[in-house]
């Protein structure tokens, strides 16, 4: 009865956020073309100026213009693959809604909790109650759930490690259905880290974790492991050179030229011509970036190097210390800046966002707006409160690691669009509060 009674409240609050109108989702920032592309697929409103950022895309018609456009893989071309089934069998009048989509990430979603519940069950009535009334205020919240309705290769990476740490848990505490519980930690551990080259070094966590639950996987635990590095391997050979070259270039001219003391100096380090000094403080998408002229552009893609990057941090912490500061102050407001969460309404202001049912992460922005060191300590609380609370378990020192590894790449490998970056890492913090919470010492006793 419990189990049935939350699983319902969770559908619901899924059903009532994600397909019933208004339905939420994210605004497209241009980056839905790395997926949809592929299979020729564009937005309705193309070309106008609601296309990006403005509203919610909700409808996709399908075009030969585009069709076979591969960038890099992710797990999201597979991820869409039921969608599109869908599409086929309740689709009308030939458009695609993204709400197909949302279905198979909220379905993702759905089976992390149907896969925790069993652990908290058996627990005395008041305790399991709170423990999913937290979970529910923690992953059901707005934040997460926008994510649904979008084709960003981050939303894969969120629900997949979701089910991930659900199967993992349920393998390492409960150990009932190993067949099952096994197949589905080795294929949504393999999604995570395909899910985005960003991700896919987070993936050597996931060999770690099947390493230590080798004993309670029904297979052996090299399969997994296979499964996860084709992933990984998938995702990083097929990210593009000018996909690193834009991340160097944004990190490199956008924040470390600005910082340090001589540009021409550090352009002579990273082995660049002087005169591209001139170009400090822009991004790739700037009216005057020097991406966007070819020669230059070129000149940059070849010197452009992220191990450059980590030599440079290496040698000069402080720049480092400040990106990562920058990271936390724009992602303790929580809401990616500038994009809509809902679809056209004639009585909405344009990049207008709903807060339904956002209190775990609109408490954390009122507490954190623009407190970006008090907001890294929260941080690193959680993950210390988590490994802590568990008696340094493995798979939460696993978790830990795997967390601080996600923060470094996605506030400093990029310099843009921060709080998206680091969804992944917001996560696994907000994954390690809910870890601690659940092995307090007086529900431990349980």
């Amino acid at each position: 009865m419990f189990r049935c009674i939350t699983l319902g409240a969770v559908a619901a609050l899924m059903v009532y956020l994600l397909f019933v109108w208004p339905p939420i989702g994210m605004a497209n920032n241009g980056d839905f073309g790395r997926v949809i592309w592929t299979y020729g697929m564009e937005a309705e409103n193309r070309d106008q100026p609601g296309e990006f950022y403005n509203y919610v895309n909700l409808r996709y018609r399908f075009t030969r213009e585009r069709l076979g456009f591969f960038e890099s893989f992710s797990s999201e071309h597979i991820t869409i693959l039921p969608a599109l089934l869908l599409h086929l069998l309740l689709g009308k009048d030939g458009w695609f809604d993204i709400r197909m989509m949302g279905f198979v990430h909220a379905a993702a979603l759905f089976g992390a909790y149907a896969l925790f519940l069993p652990l908290i069950e058996n627990w005395p009535r008041r305790r399991r109650t709170l423990a999913a009334i937290v979970s529910i205020f923690l992953f059901c919240d707005l934040y997460y759930l926008q994510l649904c309705n979008t084709f960003y290769t981050d939303a894969g990476a969120v629900f997949y490690f979701l089910l991930f740490a659900a199967a993992a848990a349920r393998l390492s505490l409960l150990n009932t259905h190993p067949r099952l519980h096994t197949a589905v930690a080795f294929i949504s551990g393999a999604m995570f880290a395909a899910a985005k080259g960003q991700h896919a070094p987070l993936g050597v966590f996931v060999i770690a974790a099947f390493y230590l639950l080798r004993g309670r996987l029904a297979a052996e635990w090299r399969i997994g492991a296979s499964v996860v590095a084709i992933g990984m391997i998938a995702a990083l050979a097929t990210t593009p050179r000018t996909y690193s070259a834009t991340a160097f270039y944004n990190v490199l001219f956008h924040s470390i030229l600005p910082q340090s003391g001589s540009a021409t100096e550090t352009l002579d380090w990273f082995g660049l011509d002087r005169s591209l000094a001139r170009f400090s403080g822009t991004h790739t998408y700037s009216a005057n970036s020097a991406m966007r002229e070819p020669e230059l552009k070129a000149a940059i893609t070849e010197k452009a190097s992220m191990r450059r990057i980590a030599a440079y941090y290496v040698a000069h912490p402080l720049t480092a210390v400040e990106n990562m500061r920058r990271a936390m102050h724009e992602t303790s407001e929580q809401r990616v800046i500038g994009f809509a969460n809902l679809p056209y309404m004639p009585h909405l202001r344009v990049r207008w966002t709903s807060h339904a049912f956002s209190f775990w992460s609109d408490a954390k922005r009122f507490t954190f707006y623009r407190k970006a060191w008090p907001y890294f300590l929260w941080c690193l609380f959680s993950i210390g409160a988590a490994v802590v609370a568990t008696r340094r378990h493995p798979l939460i020192l696993m978790l830990a690691g795997a967390s601080l590894t996600a923060l470094g790449i996605g506030s400093l490998a990029d310099v843009l669009d921060s709080i998206r970056h680091l969804t992944v890492f917001t996560t696994m913090g907000d994954l390690m509060l809910l870890i601690a919470l659940l092995a307090w010492r007086p529900m431990r006793k349980s």
